[in-house]
């Protein structure tokens, strides 16, 4: 675990161990007990924090969902206030990251079907 993880909390580092492994071996293919040892974090304790697997990717997909209209809303407001534009943004990216890769297009299946 690096040092800089170190400083994260608990669930920010499950998270982020996670999405490199899922990236690296694809979601089927990594296990609570993998993701325990890349963050530092007891499997007992990611399973008392997150619960199962699907929790992981679901926070994993929010925060890359949340940082995306972060971005977009900083671009935008300049732009325009448009709610409905917005709210169109976001709906673009969710399907833009669904799509990225076959990897994230299967997390994301899993967690929304």
């Amino acid at each position: 675990m690096s040092a800089v993880r170190a400083t994260f909390g608990v669930r920010d580092r499950v998270v982020l161990a996670a999405a490199e492994l899922f990236m690296r071996q694809g979601f089927a293919n990594t296990s609570v007990k993998e993701i325990s040892i890349e963050s530092g974090v007891s499997e007992n304790s990611i399973y008392y924090e997150m619960k199962t697997k699907e929790a992981i990717i679901a926070e994993l997909i929010g925060y890359v969902i949340e940082r995306q209209r972060e971005i977009t809303k900083e671009k935008l407001k300049d732009v325009t206030d448009d709610k409905l534009l917005h709210y169109c943004f976001e709906k673009v990216l969710e399907l833009y990251i669904a799509e990225t890769s076959e990897n994230i297009r299967e997390l994301y299946t899993t967690v929304y079907s």
